[in-house]
């Protein structure tokens, strides 16, 4: 059976138990059915801990996914922001461009009157 993964401290924790269930075995003359049993009790205790591990990533990740959807919340806001505020200056921009143009028709229309005029 594959061991299951879990972090240094767990690994150590594990190596003492065990060593402590050969100990205890070995020490008291247990029979080797109690020996299975203290092992599928360590490996058990294994599994919890590889669990309780796997449940602390789960829950960082989860913590870090929320906090990258924030961040990309606000950085759309202000993407949208920026995207209005640009819009708003080229429609000033154009505003600016047509009554330019109507003024330098409006002096060229009054140049050429007053050339008519001369004549």
């Amino acid at each position: 059976m594959d061991k299951p993964e879990c972090d240094p401290t767990s690994e150590r924790l594990l190596a003492m138990l065990a060593a402590s269930a050969r100990g205890a075995a070995v020490s008291t003359g247990l029979a080797p059915s109690r020996v299975q049993s203290l092992g599928f009790m360590v490996k058990a205790f294994a599994a919890e801990l590889a669990a309780e591990n796997l449940s602390n990533q789960l829950d960082q990740i989860a913590q870090d996914l929320v906090a990258l959807r924030s961040g990309l919340d606000s950085m759309s806001e202000l993407g949208e922001t920026e995207s209005l505020r640009l819009q708003m200056a080229m429609d000033r921009l154009s505003k600016l461009m047509t009554t330019l143009s109507n003024v330098m028709k409006k002096i060229s229309d009054t140049a050429e009157s007053i050339t008519q005029n001369l004549k």
